[in-house]
This record gives structure tokens, sequence and C-alpha cells, in this order.
């Protein structure tokens, strides 16, 4: 994993590069009129970097980013900086605040609700426009953004890492879940990596 901003951003580039479900991620959204974009969890903005420079129709992207020292290089990492609208906070509900639980591995850090320095707001009070493409990678508090969530809801795309146990894998937990909670949407592409216990899908939203 990587221990620094820049070997993030290798990592990454590596990912999207190599990962069959990145593949077939971006062979299926390169297909489609995605203007704006939506990254909850951007930590360094590789990610986005690469999707701008594959998905030539993008031309504004928001991006949420609770660590501070990973939002200060993003600022600076960002391609096409005009088109950007930054966030330093996190993604959350039912508290207004919490801390930095940190990771060795610079995209890892997660968020513990509660008293402390990082500002934690719901998704609806960032005030972003409804977005084609939202993805959102926030280290196991997905869930509870798939359950609170109004405007995710109202995306046409979204590209989710999620976590699980061994024994949620294994009862098809995600699936089930993303019926649940998102009946609008369909798996268009789905990795399931049962042995590091998280895995990513791209969803279509029907509406």
């Amino acid at each position: 994993m990587p221990l620094t901003h820049e070997e993030h951003i290798t990592y990454t580039r590596n990912e999207l590069r190599d990962l069959p479900y990145y593949q077939q991620m971006l062979s299926t959204l390169m297909g489609e009129d995605i203007i704006y974009y939506l990254d909850v969890g951007a930590n360094v903005g590789e990610f986005r970097n690469i999707l701008v420079e594959k998905i030539s129709t993008i031309t504004k992207s928001f991006l949420i980013e609770p660590e501070e020292s990973n939002f200060n290089f993003l600022k600076e990492n960002v391609t096409k900086k005009d088109e950007c609208v930054f966030f330093n906070a996190a993604v959350g509900y039912g508290s207004s605040s919490g801390q930095i639980l940190r990771s060795s591995n610079v995209g890892g850090h997660q968020i513990e609700k509660g008293s402390g320095e990082v500002e934690i707001k719901e998704l609806e009070s960032f005030d972003i426009p409804i977005v084609d493409l939202l993805k959102m990678d926030i280290e196991g508090m997905e869930y509870e953004i798939i359950q609170e969530s109004s405007y995710l809801k109202k995306v046409k795309w979204l590209d989710i890492e999620f976590h699980q146990t061994p024994e949620q894998s294994k009862n098809h937990f995600v699936e089930n879940f993303i019926l649940e909670n998102l009946p609008t949407f369909d798996i268009i592409v789905y990795q399931n990596d049962g042995l590091n216990n998280y895995g990513r899908c791209l969803l279509k939203n029907r509406i």
C-alpha cells in the first residue's frame, strides 16, 4: 500500500491501467455523456486526473477530502484546477464532527464520529448540483451514505468501493444491500475481492 502521496499517484495509475474492474469501468463510461463529476474521498486527486484524461466530456469536478495533508496535496496535484471545486470535509450523517483514524496507507484513513477536528456534512448540504458520475471511496462509511443520502439516489452513475467481512462476501451482502437500498440502480461492473474484504461496483440508475 502507498505510504506517501507520490506513491499513491503511481499506485492509482497502476490500478486503473491493470485491474479488469477499472478497464471495464472506463470502457463503459467513455461512451457516456458525463459532464459533472463528484469524488467523495478524493485523496490526492489522481483518480480524478485519470478520469478527465479518459473521459473528455468531464468539464466540472467536485472533490471532497477530509484529511488535511491529502487535501493540501490534492489541490496542487489536480490538473485543470479551474474546473475543480474543493471541499475539506467528510461526508456523514448524525454527527457534525469527527477525528481521523490514521493509517500508514495515505489512502486508508478513516473517520470516527464525535468530537474532533474534522467537519462532517451531509451530502445534501454541500450545495453541489446533481452530477453525472459520483465516485465514493470512504473506508467503510459507504453503507451509511447509501442508506441516508437522497442526493446519491439521483445520480446516474455510481462507482463505489465497499468493505465487507468474508462471511458477508459468501452471503452476497453487497448485492443484497444494493438491491434493498438502491432499487433503481443496476450493477454494471462488479469486483468482489473476498481475500482483502473489499471490492468495487459500477452502478447505473434506471431513472
